[in-house]
């Protein structure tokens, strides 16, 4: 069995907590569709093309975010996304 270090158990659950964190947020958001359609007197439809938005630039700030992770420090690059999404 791989010994792991004390440090990396904390590694280890922040990723998770990082990982689960986008999916969480569609899943709050998605319930809230009619009140949002209401309060915005638009179509629920328009509001659905937003979730669709939100993952098409997850998954291209993937791309950006993932090049200057291996360039500069990974926790700062890391930190600086975190202060970005909230």
């Amino acid at each position: 069995m791989i010994g792991i270090r004390k440090g990396s158990k904390y590694l280890i659950f922040f990723v998770v907590i990082f990982v689960a964190l986008p999916p969480f947020a569609i899943d709050a958001y998605i319930p809230a569709f009619g009140n949002i359609a209401d309060f915005f007197n638009v179509n629920v439809n328009k509001v659905a093309i937003t979730v669709s938005t939100y993952v098409v630039g997850f998954g291209i700030g993937m791309l950006f975010w993932g090049a200057l992770s291996d360039r500069f420090e990974r926790k700062k690059i890391l930190t600086i996304g975190m202060l970005i999404y909230s």
